[in-house]
């Protein structure tokens, strides 16, 4: 057999010099099936996504896809509960040489689960599987892990059904542990956790995730006083020193036994991510076995001890961690402050969005301090009805110039709906009760209502934003074309972007055609979409050779002409706004011009068919790095089935390297 290098280097080779036939060059290249090759296929199921690192160019996408569906193939099993319905029998004991079990000996992740598929309620009674169903489960695991002709010895397992951890968890990973790299529970009983048991069965582990769904809600079953097995268990340590390969720990909601906690995170000297998110830990044992030395209820030892532990850690989150005890009640950014003094060196941090609702105003400014001058990483995750609070911190930090916000590469606010606080002239012009409020107190300037300052991190390279649904008809259709003009000015290297909005309607917001400023773009996202509005206009912008159209020329000049005679004749589709306030004679652009950059008509159709005169001077393929396009319908929305695969056939044949994605709810 050749060496693993020569031999992927010929597969290369041979793929690159095939001769293509003028006939097959008319034909999207999507319809070429490209198989891998069973050596191929074996080096890849050996391997792990840790381990290999795909960076292939447009040319290899294909390859890319091939590669990355080896290394994660996914094995779908359903399990039956004791008061469930019959098994539709998809999954079951096969014989080794059927094409069932070909498949679940190459599969590289296992997601168990249920047959509802949804978070089981906690207020339900806890039912066990039924003994056919998980012995089927289990008995498979055996063979596949004794059976020589499995392809890989490394697996991921994704339980996404209500576990018992002594019952069902621990039983499953004596099987499976020593294979697997990854472990995600989804829904653990609200019982203790015996995290070092689940290592000492998995001692190749590198990511750890157990949450508890529902944090605030604590059922009977959940209430039942820790018997004395429970708390042996998950206060049980290994004997001598144990070092750990874990990279990632996440725990959401869960019980754990402080000191056991902190054992097994000081055993893991390479961990990069640590998210506690609203843990409870178990009252501290009495002194004689937990040692004089130790104090369970001051977080600064226990974070002290971690930061001291885990020198390479990246990512961090402790939100509302020790909350419940009574000598740790405050937390917010007072209580974040005092722990990130720990980690002056951390580059990623993760907050919910409770911690900024419960903090004072006056503690804004702590989060502005030297503790994250290294932050290139944040993350802000959950949802609040109440946003307004939080959404003019998250401003204020994001334009402040003493604030961390200017190293930021990644920003990451889904959860937390808001507005960027930036309106310009056609905006406010169109909202009546603004002009009206105006006009009473007689202050009618130009920059009424301007912003004078811009987000302060201009070198993002991943932004995921949701913009706030406002109540004004004139706000909510302008909104998206104001976003997408001010990303597209102020990021200019953004690679990854997700906008999120209640109502996108792309036969109003035409403002997307401003984000083809965004040349390094890789990933789009646009989430909310009114999928009945959707046309082919706005998919024309991802044809390669849509600058040489004439007859878009002739059109965007005829629509210019008519906007400055304030004409409204409809000709170009893409730009349906005809309101325009042209400049004055004199008229001054100091205030306008922030940081180099002029953020006049941002969004107008000025902005608009500027735009569009660079793309036809420039003659350049738009979005020419785009590997991922998705759109997804708001939730409520009514499928149109045609007008969606009508675009999905237009992007495949306009551009069949982009992987494009729709989802409907």
């Amino acid at each position: 057999m050749l060496p693993i290098k020569h031999t992927l280097l010929k597969l290369r080779n041979t793929t690159q010099t095939t001769p293509a036939t003028p006939a097959a060059a008319k034909v999207p290249l999507k319809t070429f099936p490209i198989q891998a090759p069973e050596l191929v296929e074996q080096i890849l199921s050996s391997l792990s996504d840790y381990h290999l690192r795909f960076t292939a160019g447009r040319v290899c996408r294909q390859w890319n896809a091939v590669a990355m569906k080896l290394l994660d193939k996914e094995v779908d099993w359903t399990l039956v509960r004791a008061d469930g319905k019959e098994d539709d029998g998809e999954w079951t004991h096969q014989p080794a040489t059927s094409d069932c079990w070909r498949k679940l000996t190459r599969g590289k992740t296992w997601k168990v689960h249920t047959q509802d598929d949804e978070i089981k309620s906690p207020m339900e009674p806890y039912q066990d599987f039924r003994p056919e169903s998980w012995g089927a489960l289990t008995e498979t695991l055996k063979e596949i892990m004794e059976n020589p002709k499995a392809l890989h010895k490394r697996m991921d397992l994704h339980l996404a059904c209500l576990l018992n951890l002594q019952r069902n968890l621990l039983p499953l990973l004596s099987i499976v542990g020593s294979s697997l790299e990854r472990l995600v529970v989804d829904q653990v009983l609200h019982r203790p956790i015996a995290l070092e048991s689940v290592l000492e069965l998995c001692p190749r582990l590198l990511r750890l995730s157990l949450a508890y769904p529902w944090p605030y809600l604590i059922t009977e079953l959940d209430s039942a006083p820790i018997d004395s097995e429970e708390l042996s268990l998950s206060s049980s340590s290994p004997q001598g020193n144990t070092t750990r390969v874990l990279r990632s720990l996440v725990l959401r909601g869960v019980v754990v036994l402080k000191k056991a906690l902190l054992r097994v995170i000081c055993s893991c000297p390479d961990l990069l991510e640590l998210r506690l998110s609203c843990f409870e830990t178990i009252p501290a044992l009495p002194e004689s076995r937990e040692g004089p030395s130790y104090d369970p209820n001051n977080p600064m030892i226990f974070f002290g001890a971690i930061a001291e532990s885990c020198p390479h850690l990246q990512s961090l989150q402790f939100s509302k961690a020790f909350e419940l005890e009574p000598m740790n009640r405050r937390y917010g950014f007072e209580y974040h402050h005092s722990i990130a003094s720990l980690f002056p060196t951390m580059k990623g941090w993760t907050f919910e969005t409770n911690d900024l609702y419960k903090m004072q105003p006056f503690n804004s400014r702590l989060l502005l301090g030297p503790e994250y001058v290294n932050m290139t990483t944040m993350v802000i995750e959950g949802s609040l009805l109440e946003s307004e609070l939080p959404a003019k911190w998250l401003n204020t930090f994001l334009v402040s110039p003493n604030s961390a916000a200017h190293k930021l590469l990644h920003l990451r606010v889904t959860g937390l709906p808001f507005s960027i606080w930036w309106w310009d002239l056609e905006l406010r012009q169109g909202n009546t009760k603004v002009r009206a409020k105006a006009r009473a107190k007689k202050e009618v300037t130009q920059n009424e209502f301007f912003c004078a300052n811009i987000w302060r991190c201009r070198s993002l390279k991943t932004l995921h934003v949701r913009l706030q649904d406002e109540d004004e008809v004139d706000l909510q259709r302008t909104s998206m074309r104001i976003m997408c003009g001010y990303v597209s000015k102020v990021f200019p290297d953004l690679e990854d972007l997700v906008l999120e909005k209640r109502f996108v309607n792309f036969d109003e917001d035409a403002g997307l055609c401003l984000l083809t400023r965004l040349g390094r773009l890789k990933r789009l996202t646009v989430v909310g979409l009114l999928s009945g509005n959707i046309g082919d206009a706005w998919v024309d912008w991802l044809a390669k050779d849509w600058a040489q159209t004439s007859r878009t020329k002739k059109q965007l000049q005829n629509e210019w002409r008519l906007a400055k005679s304030r004409q409204t004749e409809e000709t170009v589709p893409r730009i349906p706004f005809r309101t325009e306030e042209e400049p004055k004679p004199g008229e001054s652009t100091r205030e306008y011009v922030i940081e180099g950059i002029d953020m006049r008509y941002v969004g107008t159709m000025r902005d608009i068919v500027e735009v569009i005169k660079e793309r036809l001077a420039d003659g350049g393929m738009c979005w020419p790095q785009m590997e991922y396009l998705r759109l997804q319908s708001g939730q409520g929305e009514c499928p149109q089935s045609t007008s969606l695969a009508r675009v999905q056939n237009t992007v495949c044949e306009l551009r069949p390297e982009i992987e494009f994605e729709l989802i409907q709810w």
